[in-house]
């Protein structure tokens, strides 16, 4: 009886252990798919071989965020500067939000190899 007694103390503590790690993983901040209310939502369409629009103007510190869809084959978009790399395929978006925080022109261009116009997908990021 007395060794019926430890386990069971032994098998509520775990429990418990278990219920209040399990709590601290929900309680922390998540990551949020819903856009911030002020992003400003600019939609960009590649195809073989361009982007539409192929010239963004923004203004320097205005959250952006940028949507990627394709017309075609697979492509991405990538701003190095900003961490932007996106990366979709037909009937998919992809989208990333950043702070336009530096002044500039700044080029984009298609991540992913997509055919033998691949290296004339390029557009441009204006910061003003």
């Amino acid at each position: 009886m007395r060794m019926t007694t430890k386990l069971a103390a032994l098998l509520a503590t775990a429990l418990l252990l278990i219920t209040a790690c399990a709590q601290l993983t929900t309680d922390g901040e998540q990551p949020s798919e819903t856009p911030l209310p002020d992003a400003r939502e600019i939609r960009v369409e590649a195809f073989q071989f361009g982007f539409e629009p192929a010239t963004i103007e923004v203004t320097q510190g205005e959250r952006i965020r940028l949507v990627l869809a394709t017309r075609d084959v697979p492509h991405g978009l990538a701003i190095p500067e900003f961490g932007v790399n996106l990366a979709t395929g037909e009937g998919r978006e992809d989208s990333a939000e950043f702070v336009a925080d530096k002044k500039g022109e700044f080029s984009f261009y298609c991540s992913i190899p997509c055919g033998s116009g691949h290296g004339k997908m390029r557009g441009t990021l204006v910061v003003r």
